[in-house]
């Protein structure tokens, strides 16, 4: 055969290595670090997550939007002390952001826009809007519900027959 070029630690860790026992361990590896980085960052706070969590997806709490904030770091001389301060960045790209949206209602939708005052929902309104409209016909779930396992049945079917 052919002389194996590689260096003999990679030869030793990963050339004895099969593929799929190579997916396993990345795959081990992924979780580890996905389950430490989430143990050792701060939870969101609750008041940001009606309805973006299963268990709060029928709330009809009002929830706070999300800041976009930079933190910068600010050494101190005086002190020898690394701070960080709060920059809010919402206001850089508010003209740039109206005019996109105006080019995109006025490319993208057929609904006309009125410069007359229109009325405006409240946060309350909005969100138990956002809550109802969640809720579902139960003729309709089951019919999906239905509909989705004949589509799995038809998968394995053919998945089993070609196989």
């Amino acid at each position: 055969g052919l002389v194996d070029p590689r260096p003999p630690i990679v030869k030793a860790l990963v050339g004895q290595v099969h593929y799929l026992h190579f997916s396993i361990i990345l795959w081990a590896i992924s979780g580890m670090a996905t389950i430490a980085i989430s143990l050792m960052t701060p939870p969101i706070p609750q008041y940001y997550l009606h309805r973006l969590t299963w268990k709060t997806r029928f709330s009809s709490d009002v929830r706070r939007k999300w800041e976009s904030e930079q933190l910068t770091d600010v050494y101190n001389e005086n002190d020898k002390q690394l701070h960080l301060e709060v920059i809010d960045g919402s206001a850089s790209n508010s003209d740039a952001q109206t005019l996109c949206q105006k080019f995109t209602k006025a490319c993208c939708t057929d609904e006309v826009v009125e410069s007359g005052p229109k009325y405006e929902k409240t946060e309350e309104q909005k969100a138990q809007d956002t809550a109802e409209f969640l809720k579902e016909d139960p003729f309709w779930k089951r019919f999906v519900d239905i509909n989705i396992v004949i589509c799995i049945c038809v998968s394995v079917f053919g998945f089993a027959f070609f196989s």
